[in-house]
Parts: structure tokens; sequence; C-alpha cells
């Protein structure tokens, strides 16, 4: 290894590994489909934890996570804040998820997007040995991040790793009971590398940040008592003009019911049909909206009105369409062209088909749930980048836009199949 090397790559970080449950005995019993899914809503859970602790992913391996953070107090939070947000979505999921994190501190090779030595080796072999819905670190992270005496760990003893000659203590971290939360950290801190936080200006720092917020749990119940009289005048207003059922965990209600089909079919109905237009009907009727009603409608030119049609229809009468914005999660995504609808052969078929929005993330890439081939599945769209389908960085690929597949193959001309160049608008019953 040269001087340049050893000199300008080799700092101190911490690596962080983090393995699911059971997932080759779950993609045996479900399919490879139905375990690419599980896999994505781990994704879509720990991805943005990492990130808000600034660290970087490394890489995926399948269902498993390296990432490297330049701070090892900010990587034990974000191990924290994960279990945390895992035991959250398992309160409601009828698959849990249940993931085992090794933390270790050392010096390593920072080349590029990648990180080598020994320090990764050791993280790997923390986090194999450790226990589902556990967090363990090793002494080195426990002394970088003991002074601050927020992070409550039990000793698990001298570990003999494989590979190693000599045996490794190890701490159990206590992640329900660490007093670590996300408001703890200034959001606008962007360390330099290899610098490491002041101890003595970030326990300023969290002190300063506790002392807030005392005192606006002291002020707050104040303010709410002199607000509610205009609070009683607020919520009337809104009870009338939510008439649809838009109120207070509407759009929740929505989403976690559409969740629990995700890759699974519809049950049959009288009510509905087998397709995406639907799957979004199902939803919407559990909340007692018909958005299709009246069934059979014209538009202004006379024209029979598609389901997707009505529903636009619906939307346009009882809340409101755009285009510009960003939509909110249990809105409508309309879309043209998914299929040739008259069979010309011509892209002219507008209103095809819809989708139910789940979230969107900070590259405004919509997340959303669609009906295709008897499953439901998270599809994206990203306005921004109509015609990217994946997005790649450091190593890790991010779908932009899902292609939209056509009923018709016999199409000739080349006609659009990414989401966002399919895109129509959003459809939302707040006005």
């Amino acid at each position: 290894m040269s001087d340049s090397i050893s000199k300008k790559e080799r700092r101190v970080i911490t690596v962080m590994f983090t393995d699911l449950k059971d997932s080759t005995v779950y993609f045996e019993k479900h399919g490879d489909i139905k375990g690419r899914l599980l896999i994505e809503k781990h994704n879509r859970v720990l991805f943005p934890i990492v990130e808000q602790y600034r660290g970087v992913i490394i890489k995926t391996i399948g269902d498993a996570i390296m990432a490297r953070f330049d701070i090892p107090l900010y990587a034990t939070a974000a191990a924290i804040e994960m279990q945390r947000a895992l035991k959250k979505f398992n309160e409601t999921s009828k698959e849990p998820i249940r993931v085992r994190i090794g933390l270790h501190t050392g010096e390593a090779i920072v080349e590029n997007s990648d990180v080598f030595g020994d320090t990764v080796n050791l993280a790997a072999r923390i986090e194999s040995g450790t226990e589902p819905e556990s967090i363990t670190i090793s002494k080195q992270t426990l002394e970088k991040i003991q002074p601050f005496k927020i992070i409550k760990t039990l000793p698990l003893g001298s570990v003999k790793y494989k590979g190693k000659s000599e045996s490794i203590e190890t701490f159990s971290v206590n992640w329900e009971e660490s007093d670590i939360s996300s408001e703890l950290f200034p959001k606008d801190l962007k360390p330099e590398k290899g610098v490491e936080i002041s101890l003595e200006s970030s326990s300023k720092k969290i002190i300063i940040i506790s002392a807030i917020v005392v005192a606006l749990l002291i002020t707050l119940p104040m303010i709410y008592i002199l607000s509610q009289k205009n609070s009683i005048i607020i919520d009337s207003n809104q009870t009338k003009s939510n008439k649809n059922g838009v109120g207070k965990g509407f759009r929740d209600k929505i989403i976690n019911f559409a969740s629990s089909f995700e890759g699974k079919d519809i049950p049959k109905s009288d009510d509905w049909s087998a397709h995406a237009t639907g799957f979004v009907k199902m939803v919407y009727l559990k909340e007692d909206i018909d958005i299709t009603n009246p069934r059979e409608k014209k538009d202004s030119d006379g024209k029979w009105l598609t389901i997707a049609g009505l529903m636009h229809q619906y939307f346009k009468e009882n809340g409101k369409l755009f285009k510009n914005g960003n939509p909110k999660k249990g809105d409508i995504i309309f879309f043209d062209n998914t299929y040739d609808r008259n069979k010309n052969n011509k892209a002219d078929d507008i209103l095809t088909t819809v989708g139910i929005v789940i979230d969107v993330d900070k590259e405004e890439t919509i997340n959303f749930y669609y009906y295709t081939k008897n499953s439901i599945v998270i599809n994206q769209m990203n306005l921004k980048n109509q015609k990217v389908e994946f997005l790649t960085e450091k190593n890790v690929k991010k779908s932009l836009n899902t292609k939209m597949f056509w009923r018709n193959k016999q199409q000739k001309d080349s006609f659009p199949e990414l989401s966002g160049e399919l895109f129509n608008s959003f459809g939302t019953l707040e006005k």
C-alpha cells in the first residue's frame, strides 16, 4: 500500500451492518415477488434513517445493509431509531420485519464509495452474532458514545470471533430505554469527514435543546387553553368542509387498508372489478366514499366515461385536480395511455388507470400502490425526471419511474411506458 493511501484514505469511522431475520425462509415459502416486496418495505423504513443521521449506505447485499458513519453517536442513534421504527411498523403489519444490527468503530480505508479493512470485517462479525430486534456494539464504539450519557447499554462479555486472535468486548444497546431522539441532533449539522463532534460542545447543544423542549412543554398547555375558543370555530369549519370524509386519520386509514393487500389479489365483488381502478374504488369504499358514482355518465363531448374518467369527474366535483406540487398519501394519480383502449394504435387514450399515493421522498419520487398482474405492488413516479427509469448513486440503484405495462401487445408505434410519461393529474378530496 502506498504512503498516499495510508495517510489520505485511512480514518476512524463507525461501520454498521444490519440483517433481516429469516428472509431465506420467507423467500422459499412465499416466492421471489413477495420476498422482494418485503425487502422493499424494509428499505423504505431503514434507508431514510441512515441518511437522517448523516450515514452513508455503502451497499446492500440482499436483505442486509452496510453503512458507515463519521460520528459514532450518530451511528448508534440511527440503530436505535431503526429498531423503534420497525417496532412501530410491526404493530400494524401482518408480516413483521425483525433485524439485528452490529456496530464497530475503528480505522478503515475509505475509497470512493466503498470501505475496506478489519473494522468492516469485525462489524460484520458482531452483527452476525446479534439476536433479532437487538443492537450490539463493540467496546471501541462504546468508548466514543459513553461521555454523552444518553445511551443505555449492558455488557455481553468478551466474544471470540472467527478470524480474530483476541476476544472482543461487546455491549447490547437498550434501544427502548435510551434517552435518544432525533430532536437532540441539529438538522443542519454537517460534520467534516473524519472529524468527530466535540463532546463539550455537543453536550452543551443537547442541554440547550433539552431546555427548549422543557420550556415548550410548560408553555404549550397555556397556549392551548387560551386558544380553545378559536379551536372550536376552526374544528366546526373543518367538519363542514370535509363532507367527503377527509378528516383526521382519513389518509392513514386509506393507506393502512391499501397496504394490507401488498403482494395479494383483491377480493371479488359486484361493486368493483379486478383491475387498478377497481382496487382504488374498493379502498375508498372502505371509508364509504364511492368515487365512481354515478356509474353511467357522459363527458362534455357526449362520450361515455371510463371508470378512471368517472373517478376524475368525481374528484373534480367533490375535491380538486392538480398537476403541479406534491400530492399527499391517499391522493389518486391518474394515468393516460396505459393501453390502447380504442384500438387505433395511437397514444390518444386519456384517463385509462389510477394509483394511490403512499408517500413522497426527498427527491420528489412518489411511491404509489398499483394493481397489476393480479397483485398489488408498489410503483414509483418522478415528475422531475419523467423519462428516467433508474437513478444510481453510490452503488445503490433507485427506481424513479416504473414501467407501466400495455394490454395491447400489437402496438406498432413507440409509445411512452414510464409512469412519469403517462402521468395525467392528481386528485384529492381536500378543496
